[in-house]
């Protein structure tokens, strides 16, 4: 993230200290110089751990950290603590004031410091990659959640309007039926089924007419009952 591409701009940036306090306790000998220098190898140790800790899935920056560390390594070991210690030997008259202008003028520190930069570049940019594919993939997400909430959307709306519309159809068709089944009564046809499931308004007008139909069914039985019984008490009248 934008945190770990600062952290390893300041890593380098504690090399510069490093050896920008080597070289003024090079040239003066005066141990003011050696504060930079050791507080800036303790942010490099500092900057270097969090960095390699928050790089831990990442096995391309992790290699490239650890052969940057290497190199700050060699470096220390060879160029800064080998100018420090010619310069105490300068100090303590073991060695000519000549010999430090020398050994920096040679710039055997330079290919070194080269290449840990060329390694910081490297590992800023590798950094700088995987945070715009974050960003990239974060942007498709979001796309892919809009358009899912958007068709989600149009989907309800859309299975909103089939629903009312089989509702209407539904109670459309049932109202044509109960009028149906109204005119077949009025036409004498008392053998119509009727559905009375339900409990919605047409639902109790089909069950009135049910029962209206039931109660002429009865009302004609009880009158050819008595046309039948009336007739033997005629005939026997003749």
């Amino acid at each position: 993230d934008a945190q770990e591409s600062r952290g390893l701009g300041d890593v380098y940036k504690r090399q510069i200290n490093i050896e920008t306090g080597m070289r003024g306790y090079a040239l003066t000998g005066r141990d003011s110089f050696l504060e930079p220098l050791e507080q800036g190898e303790k942010a490099f140790t500092d900057y270097y751990a969090r960095i390699k800790s928050s790089t831990a899935d990442n096995p391309e920056q992790q290699a490239r950290l650890e052969r940057l560390k290497a190199l700050h390594d060699q470096w220390l070991r060879e160029d800064i603590q080998g100018n420090l210690a010619l310069r105490r030997a300068i100090n303590a008259g073991t060695q000519p004031a000549t010999a430090m202008a020398e050994q920096i003028s040679a710039g055997r520190d330079k290919a070194k410091m080269d290449a840990m930069r060329q390694l910081t570049s490297e590992l800023r940019e590798a950094e700088k990659s995987l945070q715009d594919a974050r960003s990239q993939a974060m942007d498709n997400a979001k796309a892919s959640a809009l358009a899912i909430l958007l068709g989600g959307g149009m989907l309800a709306a859309l299975l909103a309007m089939l629903v009312a519309w089989s509702l209407s159809s539904n109670l459309v068709g049932r109202i044509r039926q109960s009028v149906e089944v109204a005119e077949a009564i009025a036409a004498g046809h008392l053998d119509n089924r009727i559905s009375t499931q339900g409990r919605d308004e047409v639902s109790e007008l089909q069950q009135a007419f049910a029962a209206m139909q039931e109660r002429l069914r009865s009302m004609i039985s009880q009158i050819l009952s008595l046309i039948h019984i009336s007739e033997p008490t005629r005939l026997l009248s003749i």
